[in-house]
């Protein structure tokens, strides 16, 4: 022992020393970790990543855009609607100028404004050529107030423009205050019937000294022949006792301030458009306020206000399937002008106008469709509804 021990050196002892260090703590129990450590690093450990979200203020940013994108389409959304609807106007007007011609070509004369006081007008003249044959063969020839309800109230879309409203019947001051007792269905005063938003063209308003002569002449503007500056004029002519053109035999007066008429005879053909079909007006979209939809007169007030909304059928008032444009009855381009019942110096509705802003659609004598301006000269107006002026129309009209 005391050999073996003799031969250790103090290096041996050294290197002994640090071998059972290193092996003691290798093998040396390791010290347990609490639970609640345990439980909060496997907590950490299963924990999901956060999600990002939208801020208040960035959901009301988003919003704000939204709202001034909007604003900034919905104007071309509107102008393109408008757009679409006016060309479907140019449309319905050029299929009543075809009409128009094939009417001509078969009866060698244009349709009437309107026939013997009620008994119809050019727009259910116009059916037969509209394939509208139905409706026409249904058509009583006696007068408009004793049609059947049926076809009284018959409306044609091709009469109507999408951009002021859908196809209506009348529904105030549609009568003949006279007649129209014989055939009032519902007893309202009113007698019903289809409306138009397009009327004839019997042109610039001047009532001339013949015209003047006779008080029963001086309002209807359409009659007779001689007088008629437009391509239309009444189906009559129109005319009071003693005229040399009208015998015994044609006196089939209603008694109503003298007034006779002889009926069904066309005033005017195409070849008394002297002043050229492409110059002159045949059909436009007439001026009807807001308020006066549906309605021919109404008193209100103490004031009578004549509208012009009557049935486009009826040939009792001209203003319901006529107007007149020129000097004094430019076009309209206020939506509410006339709804008190002030009309200015015509002092009714003879006015043409459209719902399109800014302008006005017609067909001229060639069927083809043009788009005049609110503003045009009121003089050059006046030249375009007459048929046989010879005066020149300025350039750029069109």
């Amino acid at each position: 022992m005391a050999s073996t021990l003799r031969g250790i050196t103090m290096v041996d002892l050294l290197r002994e020393t640090r071998f059972s260090k290193s092996r003691d703590s290798i093998f040396a129990p390791v010290p347990l970790q609490s639970s609640a450590r345990v439980g909060t690093q496997a907590g950490a450990c299963a924990r999901e990543p956060r999600l990002a979200a939208f801020t208040l203020v960035e959901l009301l940013v988003v919003i704000a855009i939204i709202g001034v994108l909007v604003a900034l389409l919905l104007p071309a959304v509107q102008a393109a609607r408008e757009a679409a609807r006016r060309m479907q106007c140019v449309n319905h007007l050029k299929q009543i100028g075809l009409a128009i011609h094939n009417f001509h070509d078969s009866l060698d004369g244009l349709p009437a404004s309107r026939q013997s006081c009620n008994n119809g007008t050019w727009a259910n003249d116009l059916w037969p050529y509209l394939e509208l044959s139905s409706a026409a063969a249904a058509w009583d020839e006696r007068q408009y107030y004793w049609q059947p309800q049926e076809i009284r109230e018959f409306t044609v879309e091709f009469y109507f423009c999408p951009s002021r409203r859908s196809p209506m019947v009348s529904t105030e001051g549609d009568n003949d205050l006279v007649l129209s007792s014989f055939n009032d269905p519902d007893g309202n005063g009113n007698v019903e019937g289809g409306l138009s938003d397009y009327a004839v063209c019997v042109g610039d308003g001047r009532c001339n000294a013949f015209c003047e002569s006779n008080a029963a002449l001086s309002t209807h503007w359409d009659y007779p022949v001689g007088q008629v500056p437009g391509a239309f004029g009444h189906a009559g002519p129109y005319t009071a006792a003693g005229f040399p053109d009208i015998d015994a035999a044609g006196q089939q007066g209603r008694g109503v301030g003298n007034i006779l008429q002889l009926r069904n005879e066309a005033m005017f053909s195409m070849k008394d458009i002297t002043d050229g079909l492409s110059s002159t007006l045949f059909v436009g979209e007439k001026h009807v306020p807001v308020e006066g939809f549906g309605v021919n007169f109404i008193v209100e007030g103490g004031l009578t206000k004549r509208h012009g909304d009557g049935s486009v059928y009826s040939g009792y008032d001209v203003r319901c399937s006529a107007r007149m444009a020129g000097p004094g009855l430019g076009l309209i381009s206020d939506p509410n002008f006339g709804t008190d019942g002030n009309y200015g110096a015509a002092g009714q509705n003879f006015y043409f106008g459209s719902s399109h802003p800014g302008v006005c659609n017609f067909v001229m004598g060639d069927a083809s469709v043009q788009t005049l301006s609110d503003n045009i000269s009121t003089l050059t107006l006046g030249f375009l509804a007459t048929k046989a002026d010879a005066e020149i129309i300025p350039d750029g009209v069109f």
